[in-house]
C-alpha cells in the first residue's frame, strides 16, 4: 500500500518538478471574439489594426490582450445600448496606444493607426455616437 501512495505522489509531483505544470507555461491562444453589436464591422475592423501591430516589451501579449479587450467591451456596450460606455472605452484604447508608443512598446505609426481607426473621425467611434 505504501509504494502505491509514493507511486501516486512521484506522478504528481514529477512533472511539477521538471517544469510541467509550472506557472511559466505558454500563454493559450487567445479567444476568437464574435462581433455582435450594430458597430460591429467598424469594431472589427478597429481589432484588425490593433491585430496587425507589433508590440514590444516584457509584456507586449498582454498590452494587446489588453486593448482587443477595451474593443470586445465596447462592442459589448453598444449592443446593450450603452453607448457612452463604449464611447469611453474607445478613447481609452487611443489613450493606451499613445502610452505604449511613449513608452517603445509600440511603433508612433502603429499607434497612430490605433487611435485613427477608434477616434473620431473613424468609421468605429462615428458608429458608436450614431447609437445614441
Amino acid at each position: 500500500m505504501a509504494n502505491k501512495i509514493r507511486a501516486l505522489v512521484a506522478a504528481l509531483v514529477v512533472p511539477f518538478a521538471l517544469g510541467a505544470g509550472s506557472a511559466s507555461a505558454a500563454r493559450p491562444s487567445p479567444v476568437e471574439y464574435e462581433f455582435v453589436s450594430a458597430c460591429a464591422q467598424e469594431l472589427s475592423g478597429v481589432a484588425g489594426v490593433i491585430s496587425a501591430s507589433t508590440f514590444s516589451g516584457k509584456n507586449a501579449a498582454g498590452n494587446k490582450d489588453g486593448l482587443l479587450s477595451k474593443v470586445y467591451g465596447a462592442d459589448q456596450k453598444v449592443s446593450q445600448s450603452k453607448p457612452l460606455e463604449a464611447e469611453g472605452l474607445l478613447y481609452q484604447v487611443a489613450d493606451k496606444a499613445n502610452d505604449l508608443a511613449n513608452q517603445g512598446k509600440l511603433s508612433g505609426a502603429d499607434a497612430s493607426s490605433i487611435v485613427a481607426a477608434s477616434t473620431l473621425p473613424g468609421e468605429a467611434m462615428t458608429c458608436v455616437m450614431g447609437q445614441q
